[in-house]
């Protein structure tokens, strides 16, 4: 007689032969039923059987943040007098009762067609560090047919400061994360999109909405856009004879081909006020970062032409018809996935 390998515990009753499990047996898959463990051998075959299946298909998984990347949200009594106007007067705004509060959202511009657009490409699952109600609220609101059980919240993670991929069913090689929090997957940034933080509200009563910043989206306009034609080219590469069969492998590619023959020097740029760190992004891009000033440089990065600050590395530049770019030029750049125009992101006097 074989012996039970219990892949699947429910209430810590085995669900094949019915032995009372130890409470932590396995890993907890609360998301896809109230008190289910599965075994390491179980979700092994359930990655590869799930893998093997969407590859059938022609589809990839794609795992989406909730908040500041699909849309933003803020309890009404939260919000300042001169922004609860604003809660009648545009598209895509919502009121919904979370835990007896009223909690006001605004979805990203462009964030339904953007689903509607990549659900033929992709298993899309929301994960987010807000409650299992939260979430399955707003996955609701977004369109529950996308998701079906696939909502994993902070109430499913062990551990609740980082988010990971193994409660993902399918193989790393096939998952594309959309997060605007980079530090939050410290073991896969390589599957990683990092997202233009999207804030529709203020964030403190000191703050203007960013409904008003200029670089905010607009019901028109917006990232997503340029979010999906990577996608796209990314699906399309993976399905296509002699490619790599890896999406980090192919984000890498696609990512390196955006600045590739510039030369950056760097003159006076904070690191850590962008993450994953400007020069990062930049040699990411396919940019070559030196720390020599010569006639190979392609670019020069500061913030401000201020001569206490860069010296005569600013003059040298302009002697030298060098171009002269704020570090957003990079930034919005990775952002984007597309090269944006110098003149756009000019020094500061």
């Amino acid at each position: 007689m074989e012996v039970c390998r219990h892949p699947k515990v429910l209430k810590r009753l085995c669900m094949n032969c019915g032995q009372m499990m130890d409470s932590k047996y396995g890993v907890a898959f609360d998301y896809l039923g109230r008190g289910l463990r599965l075994s390491y051998e179980e979700i092994a075959r359930l990655k590869d059987t799930n893998s093997s299946k969407l590859l059938a298909e022609k589809k990839l998984q794609l795992v989406l943040d909730l908040d500041n990347t699909l849309l933003h949200s803020k309890l009404l009594k939260d919000l300042k007098p001169k922004e609860k106007y604003l809660k009648n007067q545009t598209d895509d705004m919502f009121m919904i009762e979370i835990g007896g509060k009223l909690v006001t959202i605004k979805l990203r511009p462009l964030v339904r067609n953007f689903l509607k657009e990549v659900s033929s490409m992709f298993e899309m699952y929301i994960y987010t560090m807000g409650s299992r109600d939260y979430a399955k609220h707003m996955a609701h609101l977004l369109g529950k047919d996308y998701f079906e059980k696939r909502v994993i919240s902070r109430d499913d993670s062990i551990n609740k400061e980082k988010k990971s991929l193994d409660l993902v069913l399918g193989h790393e090689s096939g998952v594309i994360i959309l997060d605007d929090n980079y530090k939050v997957w410290p073991d896969h940034h390589k599957n990683l999109i990092l997202m233009k933080i999207f804030t529709y509200f203020s964030r403190s009563s000191k703050r203007k909405s960013r409904k008003k910043d200029k670089l905010s989206e607009s019901d028109g306009n917006g990232v997503l856009p340029y979010i999906l034609t990577v996608l796209r080219e990314i699906h399309g590469m993976f399905f296509s004879p002699n490619m790599s069969r890896d999406v980090r492998m192919l984000l890498r590619e696609i990512r390196g081909r955006i600045l590739k023959g510039c030369i950056v020097f760097f003159v006076d740029v904070d690191e850590n006020k962008y993450q994953p760190g400007i020069s990062n992004q930049a040699e990411e891009l396919g940019a070559e970062c030196t720390t020599i000033l010569d006639s190979s440089v392609t670019h020069v990065v500061v913030t401000a032409r201020t001569k206490e600050i860069t010296g005569d590395s600013v003059l040298w530049a302009q002697l030298e018809k060098k171009i002269l770019v704020h570090p957003w030029w990079i930034y919005i750049t990775y952002l984007l996935w597309h090269r944006q125009p110098e003149d756009k992101f000019p020094t500061l006097n």
